[in-house]
């Protein structure tokens, strides 16, 4: 193995030179302070060209001095060993490499120790963009720190400004710390539906189904969605005709399965291979006590043997109400009624589902659903 000493020899250091000296040598012919040891070059030699000979170590530098391929490593060791000026050799790499992602976490955590969120800010949120793959630890990390109100307020007014990428992460991400309180964060989730149903899952997991229900209203009429002309008005359940929208769930239509996809103009279609029971299709909404009259418009093909399609009613997050089997379908689309009471007291949100169930000799079923209405008795559908 070529010996430290003749790299650093090669790279017109004097020998014995420690690795900030040369450094500063080569990039200023100014010796400095010995911060690091000739003998990480060792390990990085074979960054500097593939032969690492004298000469080519010599050409390797004019070429690049010290840049951050050779580097890299070395500062990875550096950090590990909580070397006293790593920032020093990380604000180099980074001058080389904007995508150093070490680098930019040096940095960053010395800005952040220092206050300066402005600058750490700067640092951290590039890495969003430069590995996307991580975003969601990224997003997570941004989120525990936004505990210190200094640096949320810096970070809420960045999403003001700008909706960078980042956003639905770090909200999403945001919502389930617990750490800002709804109603700070509100307005900034109005400008990323995306994160939306994150907010509102973290609220109904939490049994809070009506303040997730106003919310989700609250969502429904401000922001990018307010501006959508796909976004239906208001109606029990929401967006009756099916069609696909950013409005988040489970207060809107949620594909649950491969199995089934959205319908240009609107519509869902299913298939269901007859084998084990599968849920396709769902959305929560408040229900008062009463009869009512569920409809849907529907087509298809199922058996009564090889599987079929069931919508299921339950309270929201709890017990079964009512099920309604669909095993008989056409090939022309045809309106199917089942009439219901829901008792006082049940629940005040109910969760709407469609099923499949297998049948005794599973067979291929399919159906195509366009509309999906609810009324009480004796009124017209879609009446609250």
């Amino acid at each position: 193995m070529i010996s430290p000493l003749r790299v650093l020899a090669a790279l017109g250091c004097a020998a014995g030179a420690g690795f900030a000296a040369c450094y500063a040598f080569v990039l200023s012919g100014a010796a400095g302070p010995s911060l690091y040891p000739a003998a990480y070059l060792e390990e990085f030699c074979p960054r500097l060209d593939a032969g690492c000979g004298i000469e080519e170590a010599r050409q390797a530098a004019k070429r690049a001095p010290l840049g951050a391929p050779a580097l890299s490593g070395t500062l990875q060791a550096a950090y590990d060993a909580a070397a006293p000026d790593q920032a020093r050799l990380a604000a180099h790499v980074l001058s080389q490499d904007p995508r150093s992602e070490l680098a930019r976490v040096i940095l960053a955590e010395e800005a952040l120790a220092q206050g300066d969120y402005s600058r750490f800010l700067d640092l951290y949120l590039p890495m969003f963009a430069t590995d996307r793959a991580q975003a969601a630890v990224y997003a997570d990390v941004l989120a525990t720190l936004s505990a210190d109100p200094a640096l949320y307020q810096q970070i809420e007014a960045r999403l003001r400004v700008a909706r960078p990428n980042w956003g639905a992460s770090y909200l999403t991400a945001l919502a389930g710390k617990g750490g800002v309180a709804f109603s700070d964060m509100i307005s900034l989730y109005t400008a990323f539906p995306a994160a939306q149903p994150g907010l509102l899952s973290k609220m109904t997991g939490a049994g809070n189904w009506r303040g997730a229900y106003l919310a989700f209203n609250e969502l429904r009429q401000s922001g990018v969605l307010a501006a959508d002309p796909s976004v239906p008005g208001l109606s029990v359940p929401y967006n009756q005709n099916l069609v696909e929208t950013p409005v988040p769930p489970p207060f809107n239509w949620q594909v649950r399965s491969r199995g089934a996809e959205w319908l240009s103009p609107g519509g869902i279609y299913a298939f269901f291979q007859g084998r084990r029971g599968e849920t396709f299709l769902s959305q929560s909404f408040p229900l008062g006590p009463g009869a009512w009259t569920l409809s849907a418009r529907t087509s298809g093909q199922v058996s009564e043997t090889g599987g079929w399609f069931r919508w299921r009613l339950d309270c929201a997050g709890g017990a079964l109400l009512h099920q309604f089997d669909i095993d008989r379908l056409s090939a022309a689309p045809a309106e199917i009624s089942f009439d219901f009471e829901h008792p006082v007291g049940a629940c005040e949100f109910v969760t709407l589902s469609l099923i499949g169930v297998p049948g005794s000799f599973p067979q291929p079923a399919r159906i195509e659903v366009t509309r999906v209405s609810l009324a009480r008795a004796g009124l017209p559908p879609g009446a609250p």
